[in-house]
């Protein structure tokens, strides 16, 4: 993730990335066909073969492939295609793959573009900039989710707070705030949360700002909480 910066610098950073320069003409043209074809999207962002760490075994032969990374507005965009939003469209199940392969591929093949761009084997890659935002903004809120469990729970003594991307985890220094943290802010969570999360996306890229708060205690076994925890 991103420390201290805004979406839209995470948006920035994301498509700086890309071998197709989002202000360039092949980009474009690409986008306009994906339009055309009534394929709603935010942005792609599209590694060349050379670049790439994705990897298909064709007639017995594994070989890296181009990938093109599709970025739907909404976490709801990306469930109704059908594809598991942890799957990212691995398998090929979205309708509009081979749709969005050849568009891609007769653009590049046009302007030129050799091999390394140009696959009959792309990968074409489902992501929700909803949820990308949603982890960020979550990151950069849990000093804000520390304040509140403080302001409930005087005393309490916050150690770190953890972010999975739905749910936050508190660890308190001992159990005593522990239990004092978790009754204290039980009834407003939710509400406290959602308020925090929302006013923290003044770009409204989230439609949805639910989030749960649990709490441990120092000295538990954390190793699944921060296999999950999202912020750097």
């Amino acid at each position: 993730m991103y420390a201290g910066m805004s979406v839209d610098s995470v948006i920035r950073d994301l498509t700086s990335k890309s071998d197709l320069p989002l202000a360039s003409g092949p980009y474009a043209e690409i986008a306009n066909a994906f339009t055309r074809q009534g394929i709603d999207f935010a942005f792609f962002v599209f590694t060349s073969r050379a670049n790439s760490s994705c990897a298909r075994t064709v007639s017995g032969v594994t070989t890296c492939q181009p990938t093109l990374e599709v970025y739907l507005k909404y976490n709801a965009e990306l469930l109704a295609t059908g594809v598991d939003p942890n799957d990212s469209n691995w398998s090929d199940k979205w309708a509009h793959t081979t749709t969005a392969r050849n568009a891609a591929n007769q653009v590049l093949r046009r302007e030129g573009f050799g091999d390394d761009f140009v696959s009959e084997h792309t990968f074409i890659f489902l992501r929700s900039l909803e949820r990308v935002a949603f982890q960020h903004i979550g990151c950069e809120c849990r000093e804000a989710v520390q304040d509140f469990i403080r302001t409930e729970a005087p005393g309490a003594m916050v150690s770190r707070v953890f972010w999975n991307g739905r749910e936050y985890f508190a660890v308190m220094s001992d159990k005593d705030g522990y239990r004092r943290a978790k009754r204290a802010v039980k009834a407003k969570a939710a509400g406290v949360l959602r308020r925090i999360l929302s006013d923290a996306d003044p770009g409204s890229y989230c439609k949805s700002y639910d989030a749960d708060l649990a709490f441990g205690v120092s000295g538990m076994d954390l190793f699944h909480v921060m296999r999950e925890d999202v912020c750097p």
